[in-house]
């Protein structure tokens, strides 16, 4: 019979144990997938894939219009399009941010763009458009692709997870 001291327990009697719980902080407005997700929270990175004119970043320009209406703040970054195009592309435009420029596109100049959003904004929404734009492609021809953008997840979970914000 077991009787040291207890390392596994009931998650959900942990859960009241230690007061945890974490409700959906941001919801789409989009009835089904709301429905379906219950919503989205801080310390996600959620990727949208489709292949190219699929309308990914349509997708995200709708959900910034939402949580605008709902008065959370995002911030974009628009490797893909000129701001231009990308603004042509709301049917009205909220306010959101974006950096003023981009002198590297790789992933620690963003994760300096987004602490700067977050402390002058309060920015806690990220939309990176799109994720192969943080990769040398140089680098890429020597290496293994998948790994490659594996690492870049990884490193983009861990950076929501720590300062909690949530990245599309």
């Amino acid at each position: 019979q077991y009787d040291g001291e207890d390392k596994v327990a009931i998650f959900s009697e942990l859960l009241k144990k230690l007061g945890l719980s974490k409700p959906a902080e941001f919801f789409s407005k989009i009835t089904t997938l709301d429905n379906i997700i219950g919503g989205f929270r801080t310390g996600q990175l959620i990727v949208v894939s489709a292949p190219t004119g699929q309308g990914k970043t349509s997708f995200c320009q709708t959900l910034t219009e939402n949580f605008y209406k709902q008065q959370h703040k995002c911030l974009w970054f628009t490797f893909e399009v000129s701001l231009q195009e990308f603004v042509e592309k709301f049917e009205t435009i909220p306010d959101f941010y974006v950096p003023m420029q981009y002198k590297h596109s790789n992933v620690d100049c963003v994760k300096l763009k987004i602490l700067e959003g977050m402390a002058k904004f309060g920015t806690n929404i990220i939309f990176i458009d799109h994720l192969h734009f943080l990769i040398d492609m140089q680098m890429l021809s020597r290496t293994n692709t998948s790994l490659t953008i594996g690492s870049i997840m990884r490193d983009l979970k861990i950076f929501a997870l720590e300062i909690n914000v949530l990245i599309f």
